[in-house]
């Protein structure tokens, strides 16, 4: 499904009003019954005997007003709240406001500490608030009585409805700078919007239902969208058929350049993961005195041991080796429990910059990257990187607390500068090209938060990148299995006690689920 910004939702509405000449009353009319049709869906409105809505000056308000005209249809008791004046409303929320006052319906107006008590005492007589008075189009920081508004619906104690997005948070970042609506429900018109998927927002969008209000396919698909929201229709594109008669050579000769003393795990999770996605042949290039305890650990691997450091990490002795051994494999991953020996650093910079394969770089391998980025752009073979926000905020000297604030951005920005897929972990995880086009994954799980977890992410976008499909399809679909296994333990074990073996275990399961659900 498309995932829209603020820009983009506004440029398909006026598309549709202006260039096909639907009109913005039909479009509202449509929004209003769609939240109704919602509260009916996930609360049941028969028991409902009074809803209070508080309503803004623009649009927004003016689906608010439609919603309060098919509650009283449907003879529940409706307040209706107006945060400005009424002079201020104009257009087709004014249309609207005009038929319910010829209704007989008198909206009351919020200017003041008094009026805050009237709004009080009608929450308390209601069953349901419908939040509708500032939409997508709000960015900043709530003030003066709309931030006591707030307070009032969020200590209500009643089912809180947001109209579009709640009040408070912004529809492109996700961020939330002061007080916001938190939503049992958000009914959102055509299209989902970005920052409705990112943290803190996601904490206030409560259950999000995209509601169809009219909007023809043919604008949604002329209006260009960089998002989209990954579900199991995008992975059945992108995870590559296999035909059954051929040989194991046909799905990925991979290698993975992994571990150190002390992490044989990373290595042996990420060749083990690769194999779950499909990977037909998984070499493991390691230090040399680790051999032994990775041909236990994974046994469906075939090992090769190279020079090692004073420290058990991989030399820079060993760059020829590994080169040659390049040569006869498909795809590459480096960097998964390598350490940071400044030795292997070297040793892995000059592999990224001389790889003359597809590679994947993650881990110790990014790290080895900071200060030295221009030598993704070196690269003739496409490149996919995997930061978490602390690695991302080395690469580019900031903080992971500014990444996470403006996550879509960052990965937008540094996938186009340095000409890489650039896979940003996380809660959501963001996957995005150098077009600026970006793929968000859709499922967060504390679960996935454990050792070894970005190992298996590894594992699994090298697997799927090695069976011929693109970068960008493999990493998509790398991070959407990785999730799609967190859920599927979630349930079976709930989030505290999942470990990255059990993701390993769950890969297959995640598939099947993918590919048939």
């Amino acid at each position: 499904m498309k995932l829209v910004s603020v820009k983009e939702m506004r440029k398909i509405d006026r598309m549709a009003i202006k260039e096909l000449g639907i009109s913005g009353v039909v479009l509202m009319e449509n929004a209003g019954q769609s939240v109704v049709s919602a509260m009916e869906d996930f609360f049941g409105l028969e028991n409902v005997h009074k809803v209070t809505i508080v309503c803004g000056k623009g649009n927004n308000g003016g689906d608010g007003f439609v919603v309060s005209r098919y509650l009283i249809n449907q003879k529940i008791s409706v307040d209706v709240y107006i945060m400005g004046t009424v002079s201020s409303i104009v257009g087709d929320a004014k249309k609207n406001l005009d038929i319910i006052v010829g209704l007989g319906l008198k909206p009351k107006i919020i200017k003041n500490k008094n009026d805050l008590r009237k709004l009080r005492l009608s929450l308390s007589n209601s069953e349901i608030v419908v939040d509708s008075f500032f939409g997508t189009g709000f960015s900043g920081r709530i003030r003066g009585i709309g931030e006591d508004v707030v307070r009032e619906i969020n200590e209500s104690g009643i089912h809180i409805v947001s109209v579009d997005t709640p009040s408070g948070i912004d529809s492109d970042t996700g961020n939330v700078s002061g007080e916001a609506v938190k939503a049992d429900l958000t009914v959102t018109m055509g299209l989902p919007k970005v920052g409705q998927f990112l943290y803190p927002a996601r904490h206030y969008v409560g259950e999000l239902y995209v509601a169809d209000i009219g909007f023809p396919e043919q604008v949604i698909n002329d209006v260009e969208v960089k998002g989209t929201l990954v579900d199991n229709e995008v992975l059945r594109r992108f995870i590559p058929w296999r035909a059954p008669n051929l040989h194991k050579g046909a799905f990925g000769r991979i290698l993975i350049i992994a571990g150190s003393t002390g992490m044989t795990g990373a290595a042996a999770m990420a060749a083990t993961s690769a194999l779950r996605a499909g990977a037909g042949l998984v070499y493991l290039a390691i230090p040399e005195h680790l051999n032994p305890i990775l041909e236990a650990k994974c046994t469906e691997a075939i090992t090769i041991p190279v020079p090692q450091t004073e420290d058990g990490s991989i030399s820079l002795k060993a760059y020829t080796k590994i080169m040659d051994e390049i040569k006869k494999v498909d795809v590459v991953a480096i960097g998964p429990g390598m350490s940071q020996h400044p030795e292997t650093q070297k040793l892995v910079r000059k592999v990224v910059e001389n790889a003359n394969a597809p590679l994947l770089v993650d881990a110790d391998g990014i790290n080895a990257l900071v200060g030295y980025t221009k030598v993704l752009k070196k690269r003739k073979k496409p490149t996919v990187i995997t930061p978490h926000p602390g690695e991302m905020a080395r690469l580019i000297e900031s903080n992971a607390r500014d990444i996470e604030r403006n996550k879509v951005e960052v990965s937008r920005r540094y996938a186009s500068r340095w000409e890489v897929i650039l896979v940003l972990k996380g809660a959501p995880t963001v996957s995005s090209e150098q077009d600026g086009s970006f793929w968000l994954n859709p499922h967060v799980n504390s679960g996935l938060a454990t050792a070894g977890s970005g190992d298996v992410l590894t594992g699994l976008i090298i697997g799927f990148l090695g069976q011929k499909t693109t970068p960008l399809a493999a990493a998509v679909s790398g991070v959407y299995i990785h999730s799609l296994a967190g859920e599927i333990l979630k349930e079976k074990m709930g989030e505290h006690s999942i470990i990255a073996g059990d993701l390993i275990d769950a890969i297959p399961s995640a598939i099947i689920k993918a590919l048939k659900d």
